[in-house]
Formats: C-alpha cells, structure tokens, sequence
C-alpha cells in the first residue's frame, strides 16, 4: 500500500512540476496513525496567485472526477 501511496503522489508532483517556485516531496509522518505517503508541496503563493485552499479544493476535485 505504501509504494501505491508513493507512485500517486509521485505522479502528482510530476503534473506540477513546471509551475513557477514549486518544491514538491514525499513524506511519511512519524504518527503510526497515518504512516503513508504523503506528498508536500511548497510555492510562493505570491507569484502563483493561488491560495493552498484553493489547490487542495482543485485536487480534490480532481481526484473525484477520475474515480
């Protein structure tokens, strides 16, 4: 289940990656609750004009919309 976790957000961090100051990484978090990967991603929200509610509102959309 991890390295599946892994290659989605793998590939989502390929999608963004020509986005302007975008810094993406995979982390898996210490609480054994919720040891998966998790993807990190990390802009000048100035330059990109987007705020992180907005994007992560998109990639919800986004992740319904091909279910």
């Amino acid at each position: 289940m991890e390295a599946e976790f892994r290659r989605r957000a793998d590939r989502i961090a390929a999608q963004l990656k020509g986005l302007p100051t975008l810094e993406s990484s995979v982390v898996i978090p210490d609480t054994a609750a919720n040891a998966v990967p998790h993807l990190l991603l990390r802009y000048d929200q100035q330059r990109v004009k987007i705020a992180p509610t907005a994007v992560a509102s998109s990639c919800a959309r986004g992740l319904r919309a091909s279910s």
